[in-house]
């Protein structure tokens, strides 16, 4: 890779953004492997970039709130921005009058209090990368956070139960239903926009869309998961709806998959013009 090509990669601008690296061999110039060695790598890159399954898991219970980030089918606990947080329960000696004992209103208003500060962490990450969010809490705390959270747009699912001291594992299970429901949800809201979209301002079929796609019409490409187009004019060994894929990305286009068998009157894919 010379200077000329860093630059040129440089001033590549898009989300997503990736970068391959693949090792090639000098012996062989020319050789037919490394063109296929490329291909399978930004296939799955391709495949990367349309399943993952990008969301906040924010796990609540009276004195403590974990936070957790999904990417792809695996959890990973967040170690900062103010988690996991520990809100220190009221005791009796807080109250005014310390002979008295603490009621439930006392505790609820603690509760009230503390959860703005688990909004405020939020805030942080929401800041780096916005997300989707799953709350699971007890049906108090789920109240309570629905009272003060500026984040109530985003949240994708609600999951009642005390889980914060599980195993990241099982609030992978645990939440497991909300993201499937949420993911089912997504694919009928593209479908949708598909059909309507038929007829007036959308191409359909693999030869108008990828028409389109590579002259950068494409505002949004849906598309069934594992369709196969068998297309005898692509060159080389690139799959053509990987291409098309590439080609609406590079154009700052969006993709979205839906399930097999989903757009089966459109030929399993349709593009969404821009004009």
């Amino acid at each position: 890779m010379d200077i000329a090509e860093i630059r040129t990669l440089a001033e590549v601008r898009g989300n997503p953004a990736l970068s391959i690296l693949c090792r090639l061999d000098r012996r062989r110039p020319r050789n037919l492997e490394d063109p296929r060695r490329r291909a399978a790598l930004r296939k799955k890159a391709v495949d990367a970039v349309l399943r993952t399954r990008d969301a906040l898991v924010l796990v609540l219970a009276a004195e403590r709130a974990r936070c957790f980030e999904m990417a792809g089918d695996t959890l990973h606990e967040v170690k900062g921005h103010g988690f996991p947080l520990y809100i220190s329960p009221p005791v009796q000696e807080d109250t005014p009058h310390r002979d008295l004992p603490i009621g439930e209103h006392e505790r609820a208003e603690a509760h009230r209090y503390v959860l703005p500060s688990v909004d405020a962490a939020l805030t942080a990450l929401q800041a780096q990368s916005h997300r989707p969010i799953v709350v699971v809490a007890p049906i108090r705390e789920l109240a309570y956070f629905d009272e003060v959270t500026c984040f109530a747009r985003d949240i994708i699912g609600r999951v009642q139960g005390n889980h914060v001291e599980d195993s990241v594992t099982r609030i992978e299970r645990v939440v497991e239903p909300a993201i499937a429901a949420e993911l089912t949800r997504r694919s009928d809201d593209a479908v949708r926009r598909a059909n309507e979209a038929i007829g007036r301002g959308a191409a359909a079929g693999f030869g108008m869309v990828a028409a389109d796609a590579r002259a950068g019409r494409g505002h949004e490409l849906i598309v069934e998961d594992d369709l196969y187009v068998d297309a005898p004019g692509t060159e080389g060994p690139d799959d053509p709806v990987d291409e098309i894929i590439e080609a609406v990305l590079t154009h700052d286009g969006q993709v979205t998959t839906v399930p097999h068998g989903a757009l089966a009157e459109h030929g399993g894919i349709v593009l969404i013009l821009r004009y």
